[in-house]
């Protein structure tokens, strides 16, 4: 299914710029500690790397969990410069992490809604830009 790669790809940026978006000491604080969770857990999600299909689902569900988790400490710590940035990506987040509830992490049960799920990552890519530019220049923290 070509849509894996692509929708893997961009649904990995939003996991990617949500968890590492930084703030303030205990906002960047808790961000790094998100990332560093995913690097140490072995939870960083490479679409091209060799791993199988049930690992890369395993990992994402695995991922979406974490960022989840992080969500409420992250949006109450955020400062104002980023807050509509963490709003608009965690909501991407969570309905991203519904759909793919909704069919058991399974990648071969997305067709029906793959269209709709790279669009949601694609509207988000402003405030994922952002993010990253705020993660990496305030917070410090090395992008995947």
């Amino acid at each position: 299914m070509k849509f894996v790669p692509i929708a893997l790809a961009a649904v990995v940026l939003s996991v990617y710029a949500s968890s590492a978006s930084a703030a303030p000491a205990s906002f960047c604080g808790t961000a790094k500690g998100v990332a560093a969770y995913l690097v140490t857990s072995g939870n960083m999600i490479s679409p091209t790397g060799g791993e199988s299909l049930a690992t890369l689902q395993h990992k994402l569900k695995t991922t979406y969990g974490a960022i989840i988790h992080a969500e409420p400490a992250l949006k109450s710590q955020a400062p104002a410069s980023i807050k509509a940035d963490l709003l608009q990506v965690f909501s991407v987040v969570n309905y991203v992490n519904a759909k793919m509830s909704s069919v058991g992490w399974d990648f071969t049960k997305v067709a029906p809604f793959a269209q709709t799920l790279a669009a949601k990552a694609q509207s988000a890519k402003p405030a994922l830009h952002h993010l990253d530019v705020y993660f990496r220049g305030t917070c410090h923290i090395k992008g995947a």
